[in-house]
C-alpha cells in the first residue's frame, strides 16, 4: 500500500526537497504540488510523472492525497493545518507548529475531533545525539541532568530574511502584502523555537513549565541603513537576539539562546551542553564529549541509528527529512502514533511563545501543559 501526498508551499528550496523525497519513498505517491505562484507549482510537477501542479490550496485538499505536507509561510500553518485535517486529510507541518498559544490549542482540538494524524517535521530531533542521551538518561547513566544549554545564531539577513534577495513579482507574501519581504523578516527569535527546544525535549522526555526570558536590541544605525526600522513593524518586535531560562518539569533548567543576524557567515552552533550528576554530554561541531567527574572522553559523532528504506536510501543527507518522512508514512500505513504528535510539538511551540511573552514584558511566565 501507498500514501497518495500533496505538498503546499513550494519555496525556493525547502518544499520542493520534501516533495522530491515524497516522490522517490516507495511507500508514498506524490500526486499534487501547490504554491502561490503559477510557475513555481508547474516547475516542480514538471519534476515528476503525474504529479498535478495547484495555485489554490482549496484544490489541494479537493484532490485525492491522503496526506498534505504544510511547507506554507510560518503564521499560516495552524490555519493551513486546520482545514487540511478538517478535510480529512492526516498532516505533516514544517516548523513552527503555531504562531500563538490559542493556535495550539486549535490544532489540538481539530486532531482530536477528526482523528487524522498530525507530525511535526522537526529534522534536528532526528539528529544522532538525541537518541544517544535519550538512551544514557533513561538508563540512569547521567544522573539528574540538572542544566543544559543551547544556543543558535542563524544570519538570516539574506534570502531566509528577504532584504532584496526576492523580487516583488516573485514573491506574493500573504502576510505583508506583495512585498519583497519573507514571513521570517522581523520574527521574534523565540518564534522559531522547536530547533532549540525539540532536541532538548526529546533527548530528557521532559517539558518547560516556566520562562523567564530578555531581548537583545538592535539599534546600531547599519543595521537600520541596511534591513530598515520596518523590521520592526510586522510583529512589533524589537528584539534581534532572545535568551531564556527555562525549567523543566523534572526540575532542571535549560538556558537557550537564538539570534537572527550576527558578524559571521549563515550559521554558528556553539556546543549543546547537558550537565549531569554522573555524567555530562557536549554535543560539538565535529565531535562530542562525555565527561565524568574522572574523566573525559572524545567521541565520534555517533551513527543514525535508524535505517532508511533502499528506495530513499540515497537521501540521508537531506537534512534528515527522509527520516521524518519514512516515520510520518509509516505511522499512517500502521495507525501508530506519530514520533512527533500535536502534544509533543505544541511543547516546544509553546516554550518559545512564553520566552517572547517573558522577553517583553519582563517577567517569568508560565508555560502550558498541552499533554494528553
Amino acid at each position: 500500500m501507498t500514501l497518495k501526498i500533496g505538498v503546499a508551499g513550494l519555496g525556493t528550496y525547502f518544499g520542493g526537497m520534501w516533495a522530491s523525497v515524497f516522490n522517490q519513498y516507495a511507500k508514498s505517491d506524490l500526486v499534487a504540488v501547490c504554491d502561490l505562484r503559477p510557475g513555481r507549482a508547474e516547475e516542480v510537477a514538471g519534476w515528476y510523472d503525474g504529479v498535478k501542479p495547484l495555485t489554490s490550496y482549496d484544490d489541494l485538499l479537493a484532490s485525492d492525497a491522503d496526506a498534505i505536507g504544510v511547507f506554507t509561510p510560518g503564521p499560516l500553518h495552524a490555519e493551513h493545518v486546520i482545514a487540511a485535517l478538517e478535510a480529512g486529510k492526516h498532516v505533516l507541518s514544517a516548523v513552527p507548529t503555531a504562531w500563538s498559544l490559542d493556535e495550539c490549542q486549535s490544532i489540538i482540538d481539530a486532531v482530536e475531533r477528526t482523528g487524522r494524524k498530525y507530525m511535526l517535521a522537526e529534522t534536528p530531533c532526528y539528529d544522532p545525539w538525541v537518541t544517544k542521551v535519550r538512551q544514557m538518561h533513561a538508563a540512569g547513566e547521567m544522573g539528574e541532568v540538572f542544566y543544559v544549554e543551547r544556543t543558535t545564531f542563524q544570519d538570516l539577513s539574506g534570502p531566509l530574511m528577504g532584504n532584496d534577495y526576492f523580487s516583488q513579482a516573485d514573491t506574493p507574501d500573504v502576510i505583508y502584502g506583495k512585498t519583497k519581504y519573507t514571513w521570517r523578516y522581523g520574527i521574534p527569535p523565540f518564534y522559531y523555537m522547536e530547533h532549540s527546544a525539540g532536541p532538548i525535549l526529546m533527548a530528557l522526555d521532559d517539558r518547560m513549565t516556566e520562562v523567564t526570558a530578555y531581548g537583545s536590541e538592535e539599534d546600531d544605525s547599519e543595521f537600520v541603513a541596511k534591513y530598515g526600522a520596518r523590521y520592526r513593524e510586522p510583529h512589533g518586535n524589537p528584539f534581534m537576539c532572545e535568551t531564556g531560562l527555562f525549567r523543566l518539569a523534572g526540575g532542571g533548567v535549560v538556558n537557550i539562546t537564538i539570534g537572527f543576524v550576527a558578524a559571521f557567515g549563515k550559521e554558528f552552533e556553539p556546543p549543546t551542553r547537558l550537565v549531569g550528576t554522573k555524567a555530562s554530554y557536549l554535543i560539538g561541531a565535529d565531535n562530542d564529549k562525555l565527561l565524568t567527574k574522572s574523566d573525559t572522553q572524545v567521541l565520534d559523532k555517533p551513527a543514525q541509528h535508524r535505517t532508511l528504506d533502499a528506495s530513499i536510501a540515497d537521501c540521508a543527507d537531506m537534512e534528515n527529512s527522509a527520516y521524518v518522512i519514512q516515520d510520518f508514512v509509516q505511522c499512517i500505513l500502521d495507525d501508530t502514533p506519530p514520533p512527533i504528535d500535536i502534544y509533543t510539538a505544541v511543547s516546544f511551540t509553546a516554550a518559545g511563545l512564553c520566552g517572547h511573552q517573558s522577553a517583553m514584558e519582563g517577567r517569568t511566565v508560565k508555560i502550558p501543559n498541552f499533554s494528553k
